[in-house]
């Protein structure tokens, strides 16, 4: 079953709906393609405390938004336009009232004041789309945890 969650992000009210597997996996690569090398160094943080644990963290902001910087540097308007659609496309923002289907730029433009709205969206729609692989996942080790096959000297 797919999961479904409400959250209020930046003062709107969204829903966001799990995509279905083949086309997460889709988006994935996509994702990928742009994102992969700038967050790399942040996947052990992701994996174990997720994007709110990263953001605690001593200097997670910063390395985020560094990671950020990377992705965007990378990303053509069109490129970054296209993936902004494809994150939202199972997300409905209740807007006065309305339920709004963010599955276009128009209805995007409209319900979203800022970037830092659309950003906040998309960051809560990927831990809904993704929220099965995170969801449970085992504690990746960090540099720093011991290594339990490593020989004592």
């Amino acid at each position: 079953m797919l999961k479904t969650e409400t959250r209020d992000v930046c003062g709107i009210t969204l829903t966001t709906t799990q995509l279905p597997v083949f086309r997460a996996l889709a988006l994935s690569t996509v994702l990928a393609q742009y994102a992969g090398p700038a967050l790399a160094t942040l996947l052990p943080t992701l994996f174990t405390r997720g994007l709110g644990g990263l953001i605690n963290d001593a200097g997670g902001a910063e390395k985020l938004g560094e990671a950020l910087g990377t992705v965007f540097q990378r990303l053509d308007p069109n490129a970054a336009q296209e993936i902004v659609k494809r994150i939202l496309v199972c997300t409905v923002a209740n807007v006065d009232g309305r339920r709004v289907e963010l599955t276009d730029q128009p209805r995007i433009d409209a319900t979203f004041p800022g970037l830092k709205s659309l950003l906040g969206a998309c960051a809560f729609a990927l831990e809904i789309i993704y929220s099965d692989f995170t969801d449970g996942a085992p504690n990746v080790p960090t540099t720093d945890a011991p290594n339990p096959g490593a020989r004592s000297a």
